[in-house]
């Protein structure tokens, strides 16, 4: 056994999947620096060996566990490096998903309210008896890759002219088979006569469940408004797009605990139950969180610092039991085990000690041997690294040319058109400001593709 230093803490390490924390292999440069090519590379190594493990598997628990974070990745990945290929592969991925929906599958035993004539995705392997069930966040956590690209493509000229047809599939499969459904059960009482029958409605779900089905019903709005949107025959009312997000998002805040000696939050599994959050959950809660910030309802930038404060915090507390985030669901595994940090890599941008954290993390395992949490994470980590490293070249004035900015003035960065039409962040999420707000400094595209600095 061997250890290192981490700021002022010394740690050791043990076996190889216990190792996040200590840098082994080709490890972290003496800068402790990865570039975005870095990270691509890693993914790539991944990706070579395991993208086809579970293409064309029906089971709902795969395509949201594992052939979800894959086409996340390839998102990541374009948007990071410019390249379509990443693209090409998202859509032998999702058509392949697309395909596999169906009502109710055969030889398997089922409940009977899901054979309601729509189409989705569902397992086994969660009911004691082996039956067939249909999940809430499952659909959610599928879907919300699918929408994604479909507003990618949609705010695209470029995109359109390639990937129209199949965005257009993506939209109407979302739309009339997974929101129509879980729309019409909005109101369901839990396991009783036609509704689902373990749905009873968002709030009687966990957090991550209920918020990564908020998330995708925000990016349908965003489609809704997008050029060359059409509507499918089943078309749900504006005030679920509106007020169903929102309402998630307040639910879940106001059930943030903060914990005022070392200002970062902590909070429990599901509202009203004795169980904290694990860390890997808890990425599709910071996820909504990030997206309420964007759009500028209920969340605030120092609610994501001290969220990232809280993974920081557990990193230099880590045998503590006072501190509550865990690994697992059980409430099992501390920081040694973990591996899913996707959605904490985001708040690098407001708490700068994740970047260092999740970056330790990650690189100490063997590329080939990472889950596909990881692999995702590299994905995530290389758009990350993408927006800061054009930041810092357009700093040194490498592209300060290009956008005709003052400091602190963003009143130039859009043509009206484009303020209309739609800014986006560095993560392909909208923006919403008029044409004379301030931003944050940060990266931004314009719905035409043009990128843009504001400066502080």
């Amino acid at each position: 056994m061997r250890g290192f230093f981490f700021g002022s803490r010394y740690w050791t390490g043990t076996t190889l999947f216990g190792l996040v924390l200590l840098v082994v292999g080709s490890g972290l440069s003496n800068t402790g620096f990865f570039s975005k090519g870095d990270w691509v590379e890693r993914f790539s190594i991944w990706h070579s060996v395991n993208e086809m493990r579970a293409l064309r598997s029906p089971n709902s628990a795969n395509l949201a566990w594992f052939e979800a974070p894959i086409l996340r990745s390839y998102l990541y990945l374009f948007s990071a490096t410019g390249d379509t290929l990443w693209l090409e592969r998202f859509v032998l991925h999702a058509d392949s998903i697309v395909r596999l929906m169906r009502d109710v599958p055969e030889g398997v035993t089922y409940w009977q309210g899901y054979q309601d004539g729509f189409l989705g995705w569902g397992t086994t392997v969660y009911d004691p008896q082996g039956r067939y069930q249909e999940y809430f966040v499952h659909d959610a956590v599928i879907c919300l890759p699918l929408a994604r690209f479909v507003l990618m493509v949609y705010e695209n000229p470029g995109l359109r002219l390639r990937f129209w047809e199949q965005a257009r599939v993506y939209q109407l499969a979302v739309e009339r088979q997974v929101l129509a459904k879980w729309f019409i059960n909005w109101k369901a009482a839990r396991g009783t006569g036609e509704d689902l029958e373990h749905f009873g409605g968002w709030e009687n779900l966990p957090w991550n469940q209920a918020l990564s089905m908020g998330e995708l019903i925000l990016v349908f709005s965003d489609i809704r408004r997008a050029p060359f949107y059409q509507p499918g025959k089943f078309s749900l009312p504006d005030w679920f797009y509106e007020q169903v997000p929102e309402s998630m998002a307040k639910a879940f805040r106001d059930n943030l605990i903060l914990d005022l000696e070392n200002d970062c939050f902590v909070w429990g599994h599901q509202a009203g139950k004795p169980r904290w959050e694990d860390i890997a959950h808890a990425n599709l809660d910071i996820s909504l969180a990030l997206e309420a910030v964007a759009r500028g309802f209920v969340f605030q930038e120092q609610d994501l610092e001290r969220m990232g404060r809280s993974l920081w915090k557990l990193v230099k507390d880590r045998h503590s039991e006072r501190f509550v985030l865990r690994r697992f669901v059980n409430g099992s595994g501390g920081i040694d085990t973990v591996y899913a940090l996707e959605m904490w890599t985001a708040l690098a941008k407001f708490e700068p000690a994740v970047r260092e954290v999740v970056t330790r993390a990650i690189a100490g395992v063997p590329a080939a041997r990472m889950n596909v949490s990881m692999a995702v994470t590299c994905a995530r980590l290389a758009l990350e690294s993408d927006a800061t490293e054009r930041e810092a070249q357009m700093r040194a004035g490498v592209e300060a040319s290009e956008t005709g900015l003052r400091r602190g003035d963003a009143r130039n960065l859009f043509l009206p058109g484009e303020v209309s039409d739609g800014v986006f962040d560095a993560a392909g999420r909208r923006v919403r400001f008029s044409q004379w707000e301030q931003l944050r400094s940060g990266i931004y595209f314009s719905s035409t593709g043009r990128r843009v600095l504001v400066l502080p």
